[in-house]
């Protein structure tokens, strides 16, 4: 793990968007087969992610201090980028995209400018972003899209709306809010809206209802002669998507229980040792969850060495039988769990 320190160190003195593309570059000789095979994977994401974090800030700060100098607008009194999708939850493999938002107060008679320095703030972040290496997002959960940069209060009125309209877009919108992670400014904006948001959704039981049936999709690919079923025609024809397939069952289902007991913890495997330490879940239980979660983690880390393009597809049959058997482990207990939350009416999980 010297390597990533060694990384760490020459990103912290970087001046440019030119010199942190070339670090971003250097992240991905980084992992690789021998290293999975001798590092705890939780060890190697760790240092992944906080290689990430300190790619992004070092651009925000250079965007921040052009900014300065370009007289757009008027800095609000307090503003924050923040993180969202596996960013915010500090799992991000080598290759990943962009996801993140902008909160910001300031008084009423600022508000144009301060709207004006923000959205000008945004576009030069996610650019910088984008040259360093972090592409664009696909579904646009970027701070250039309104839906996700506004004045905290707005931002609070725009999901009560969500909670309120319910229809599956509002219930994707709160369960990608739910993710939110502070990553540059004043954080205590982060940490007072995700708390609010929370006593929201908790207060309305249709919410939580609409939120609780999304736990059942995606489906686990895995029938019950224990038969994994891979994609069925398309270039990945015969591999299996380990994001779909495995990971995201898993954190939403820990996400939906962790927003449902207020447990402000973003990290999936924080969530679910908080999960534990309320009670709520068993140590057994516990334990067999969070086998599965390092597993996905593993799988994921390791379909994007080397493949940008077909990152989180695997051959299952390729895989070596050790790995396929904790694979399929893996799989029926996100099934049954999947199964649990989707099913959960409030009472401890102990099966």
């Amino acid at each position: 793990m010297a390597n990533f320190k060694q990384l760490i160190k020459k990103i912290e003195a970087a001046e440019s968007v030119h010199e942190l593309k070339h670090y971003h570059q250097e992240l991905f000789q980084l992992p690789n087969s021998p290293l999975l095979s001798h590092t705890p994977v939780t060890h190697i994401f760790s240092s992944l992610n906080h290689v990430h974090d300190l790619l992004m800030q070092r651009a925000i700060q250079i965007a921040e201090k052009e900014l300065k100098s370009l007289n757009r607008g008027k800095c609000p009194e307090q503003w924050c980028f923040y993180l969202l999708g596996s960013a915010a939850r500090s799992e991000q493999t080598i290759w990943t995209d962009q996801d993140n938002g902008i909160l910001y107060l300031c008084s009423s008679e600022d508000a144009p400018q301060c709207k004006r320095y923000i959205d000008t703030l945004a576009v030069k972040i996610t650019a910088y972003l984008h040259d360093i290496g972090y592409k664009y997002c696909p579904g646009n959960v970027m701070a250039t899209n309104p839906r996700w940069t506004k004045e905290a209060t707005q931002w609070i009125e725009a999901m009560t709306s969500h909670a309120q309209a319910c229809s599956p877009d509002d219930i994707r919108y709160l369960y990608i809010a739910a993710d939110l992670r502070p990553l540059y400014g004043d954080d205590t904006l982060i940490f007072h809206v995700q708390k609010q948001l929370y006593q929201l959704i908790n207060g309305s039981p249709f919410t939580t209802s609409r939120m609780q049936t999304h736990t059942a999709v995606p489906k686990v690919p895995l029938n019950a002669l224990g038969v994994v079923h891979g994609e069925r025609w398309g270039e990945h024809s015969g591999e299996i998507n380990i994001k779909t397939s495995l990971y995201v069952p898993l954190i939403n289902s820990i996400k939906y229980l962790a927003i449902r007991h207020q447990i402000t913890a973003t990290s999936t495997l924080e969530r679910l040792e908080a999960l534990k330490n309320k009670g709520i879940i068993t140590e057994r239980i516990f334990k067999e969850i969070e086998e599965a979660l390092i597993t996905s983690l593993y799988f994921r880390l390791y379909s994007s060495l080397d493949k940008e393009d077909s990152a989180n597809y695997i051959h299952f049959e390729k895989l070596s039988k050790q790995e396929r058997k904790a694979l399929k482990s893996a799989m029926k207990l996100a099934k049954h769990w999947q199964g649990k939350v989707f099913h959960w009416n409030g009472a401890n999980q102990d099966e």
